[in-house]
């Protein structure tokens, strides 16, 4: 009789390190590589995304660039044109240059201390954010939107600047499975948060950081996947033996 109980009693513990073998293993592969698959969505997506602000840039240096307006600009600093005759070369000018630019909300040319020169489209954000260094950057008084700010040179001389806001809602439109959302986040002052919550990667050549939040819910599904993986093999197993 003892010896019937041990013969049982060692066929459970060999089952239950079985599983527990079995279920480590396949709860960490499986882990793996959903986090894996979630690495890959937040990089492609970092790619877009620095691709887009590339784009944003390029599109406020090509504003500045419009070499007519450019050169008014440049006669005004020189004293010989007034700053009425300014605006109202630029204006026309300057909005049909504007109105082209995709996902732009809103656009101003101004001088170096701060004179409004013409501007197009939402000014609200633009009122308020400090327009006194040229970058990309995200605004603190909006959601969804980046501010672009070019200078506009003749030689070496800054005669002007351009600044835009940019709404950025579209890049978050199609969110990959395995992730609930995105955000953008400034380099300066921030570091890569280290949880398993958050997936976030410096982009290549903007400074900024993009964040995912991880669905834990996907990744509990995936536990509990482990789990009946695991409970099948030890009820082949136990079949097997029995």
């Amino acid at each position: 009789h003892q010896f019937n109980k041990a013969v049982i009693l060692s066929f459970f513990l060999s089952l239950l390190i079985v599983f527990l073998l079995y279920y480590f293993t396949v709860s960490r592969t499986m882990d793996r590589e959903i986090r894996g698959q979630i690495h890959h969505a937040v990089n492609v997506q970092s790619m877009s995304v620095d691709f887009t602000l590339q784009s944003f840039v390029t599109d406020m240096q090509s504003l500045g660039s419009r070499t007519v307006i450019r050169r008014e600009l440049h006669k005004y600093n020189m004293g010989l044109r007034t700053l009425e005759e300014l605006r109202n070369f630029t204006t026309p000018k300057y909005l049909d240059g504007a109105t082209v630019i995709k996902n732009i909300k809103g656009v101003r040319r101004y001088l170096p201390n701060g004179t409004i020169i013409s501007q197009y489209g939402n000014q609200e954000i633009l009122r308020t954010a400090d327009l006194s260094r040229p970058g990309i950057f995200i605004p603190e008084n909006a959601l969804n939107a980046v501010l672009v700010i070019e200078p506009i040179m003749e030689e070496d001389d800054t005669i002007g600047y351009d600044a835009g806001i940019f709404d950025i809602t579209f890049l978050w439109q199609q969110i990959p499975e395995g992730i609930t959302h995105f955000s953008l986040m400034s380099e300066s002052g921030n570091t890569l948060p280290s949880s398993p919550e958050y997936i976030s990667t410096h982009l290549a050549n903007m400074p900024f950081i993009l964040h995912a939040s991880v669905d834990g819910r996907m990744l509990r599904a995936t536990k509990v996947r482990s789990l009946l993986t695991v409970l099948g093999y030890t009820l082949i197993t136990l079949l097997v033996i029995a």
